[in-house]
């Protein structure tokens, strides 16, 4: 996505079989460990627009998002987030593009349940997008609780309450208004 809108990109892996690949469709690419600052150098981290941080592995993604934070202050860090708590600390770090992992699958696994349960496609399409509003919203919000673990499950416990009463008043609405 990112070269077919003009974006120059370098790789780091450390599989061979991944190298060959990416080569064979014109990717440059380094074999080494994105954990160690000479390989980001030798890659020309100094003059890129952002490092995307695509390892897999919670300890990893941090390694590399504190190495990249500590070598290069002002360049931008987009990462996978293993979890909500994962995607916190990364938010502590400064890294402000991350994706949770399993987060939109899991909310396109529930849009489809809803909808192999009987829902119609569009107003399970609306409760999904309600859904991941709400979620990334309360991902924000609740970074602030993220060290008290009993102030955090009470901020998130009323938030999803609060979206529960949101999404039934919806539904509510929904079953109640006259067919066009």
């Amino acid at each position: 996505m990112l070269r077919a809108h003009g974006f120059e990109m370098t790789l780091i892996d450390d599989d061979p079989a991944q190298i060959a690949l990416m080569r064979r469709f014109g990717v440059k690419v380094f074999y080494g460990d994105g954990t160690r600052l000479s390989m980001l150098r030798a890659a020309g981290a100094e003059n890129a627009e952002m490092i995307v941080i695509a390892v897999a592995g919670r300890e990893r993604i941090l390694a590399i998002a504190q190495l990249v934070r500590r070598a290069f202050p002002n360049l931008r860090i987009a990462a996978r987030a293993v979890d909500r708590a994962h995607a916190h600390e990364l938010m502590e770090l400064g890294v402000d593009v991350f994706e949770r992992e399993t987060f939109r699958s899991a909310v396109g696994l529930g849009e489809r349940a809803l909808v192999a349960l009987g829902l119609d496609p569009d107003e399970a399409r609306h409760v999904a997008d309600a859904f991941e509003q709400h979620d990334t919203q309360l991902l924000e919000d609740s970074y602030e609780f993220r060290h008290d673990q009993n102030a955090y499950v009470g901020f998130v416990r009323r938030s999803t309450e609060m979206l529960e009463s949101l999404l039934r008043a919806d539904r509510d609405r929904a079953h109640r208004a006259p067919a066009p």
